[in-house]
């Protein structure tokens, strides 16, 4: 995708491309090729996914460019299954939030749970491009 004939070379380039999305996140594409200055491209029923793995899935198996949220992706890019062609990275509509009864919030093991998830996602460095900073 990144070289020869159909390269990537600009986001205008996506145009010629297959583009894979998750059906219930289509907003995806369209913010990113938004602030990327790219218009006229429409998305197809066909090429929607469940899920963003299964949408990357099918980028390694060459059936378009994925949308996907970057921690999902590390590790295929990483590998080199997968690449990130266009520096450009936009902000994702929606947060991950954890979520427990409150009667149980207070519970050792809760808490353990809580203070444990804290630290792993504090001490992930592959999340530093993705961290909300202060002030934004």
């Amino acid at each position: 995708m990144l070289k020869g004939q159909g390269a990537l070379n600009s986001p205008e380039d996506l145009k010629r491309h297959k583009l894979l999305y998750v059906y219930t996140a289509e907003e995806d594409w369209h913010l990113w090729l938004d602030a990327a200055g790219v218009s006229g491209i429409k998305l197809s029923d066909r090429l929607a996914f469940d899920s963003y793995i299964l949408a990357q899935e099918a980028a390694i198996e060459g059936r378009g460019i994925a949308m996907t949220i970057g921690p999902f992706a590390t590790e295929e890019i990483k590998s080199g299954r997968l690449v990130q062609p266009f520096p450009l990275m936009v902000p994702h509509r929606h947060q991950w939030l954890y979520a427990a009864k409150g009667e149980h919030k207070l519970k050792p093991k809760i808490r353990r749970f809580e203070d444990w998830l804290a630290k792993q996602i504090a001490n992930d460095p592959t999340l530093e491009p993705y961290r909300i900073k202060a002030g934004k």
